[in-house]
């Protein structure tokens, strides 16, 4: 992305002496997506609702709180939540993570092809201050996913029925690869976290763009698609050098 790097005037010289915007991996300064968890976890009242830090509140039209509505979406969204905690998870925690990785990326695609899918757009909160438009684009809300989960594009129907605003598939490489040797994902209970090992791991950028031209225009209507492309260490395809100047 350039977004932030164009407000800070980053730029970068190419051998030929041109001078453009440098290119950063999902943002310059902070992690998009993790400051929005910060703010959650360091603003959140005990009852639930969020104190709007008050650098944020003019462009909040000065609110100073923010609650969760009291709406079918919010009870749906509370039952797929307490599902999650009390029936998924533990099921899931006796697999290894690798399968349960796998088993999510099955179970989401059989899902996209029912009309169950419709039961997960009670889990999108839509409000119009969440909605903007950059360069063009309208995002329903700045919150999407972020490339190396997707990595073979199986769950853009599912990503908005969640109600994402945007996904960044991949990272997409020109030729298929196998990634690194598994195991992938390493479980660290006591932080509450996982180590991913997987590389760059994907079907190839002829599969993955067959795959996506398949899906209904309708999809990307209000749902953009950004393609992480990346190089991997075959020196067959190009060297260090040759895929920093492209």
């Amino acid at each position: 992305t350039d977004f932030q790097t164009r407000n800070l005037n980053i730029r970068v010289r190419r051998k030929d002496g041109t001078v453009e915007t440098l290119h950063s991996l999902n943002g310059t300064v902070v992690s998009l997506a993790r400051s929005l968890v910060v703010i959650l976890e360091s603003f959140q009242n005990a009852d639930g609702t969020l104190r709007v830090p008050e650098v944020l509140r003019p462009y909040l039209g000065g609110r100073q709180t923010m609650k969760e509505e009291k709406t079918v979406g919010m009870i749906i969204r509370k039952t797929v939540r307490g599902s999650y905690k009390n029936v998924a998870k533990p099921l899931l925690f006796r697999m290894h993570p690798d399968e349960a990785h796998s088993a999510m990326i099955v179970g989401a695609k059989f899902l996209s092809r029912t009309r169950l899918t419709r039961i997960l757009s009670g889990m999108a909160y839509k409000h119009p201050m969440l909605e903007q438009t950059v360069a063009g684009i309208a995002f329903k809300n700045p919150v999407g996913l972020s490339a190396g989960l997707d990595k073979n594009y199986d769950l853009p129907p599912i990503i908005k029925r969640i109600g994402m605003g945007f996904e960044i598939g991949g990272s997409m490489t020109a030729k298929v690869c196998r990634g690194n040797p598994k195991p992938w994902f390493h479980r660290l209970p006591e932080e509450k976290s996982i180590v991913v090992h997987v590389g760059l791991a994907n079907a190839g950028a002829r599969a993955s763009l067959k795959k996506i031209a398949h899906y209904p225009a309708s999809l990307w209507r209000d749902f953009p698609l950004s393609i992480s492309v990346a190089k991997t260490n075959n020196k067959a395809n190009a060297s260090d050098e040759e895929a920093i100047e492209d």
